[in-house]
């Protein structure tokens, strides 16, 4: 099962907020968009703002940890 990161609203192409309003997100009509790891992590645009999000949280240094051992394995 691939991991997977969600796009929270259309409005978060703008830039990411660094507070989320959950009771929004979760109103009926509201569209979450799920997004394969890999998919954010091939493109550059998603992956500035995932990286953006990361840091947010304080949680940028798993993603350049991950990135950093996924650029350096060997090919399959």
């Amino acid at each position: 099962m691939p991991l997977t990161w969600c796009v929270v609203t259309r409005n978060a192409l703008s830039g990411l907020p660094s507070h989320i309003d959950w009771s929004q997100l979760l109103t009926p009509g509201t569209k979450l968009v799920s997004l394969p790891l890999d998919d954010v992590l091939k493109n550059n645009i998603a992956l500035s703002y995932f990286i953006d999000y990361m840091s947010s949280i304080g949680a940028q240094a798993y993603l350049f940890f991950y990135l950093n051992v996924e650029g350096n394995a060997a090919p399959s």
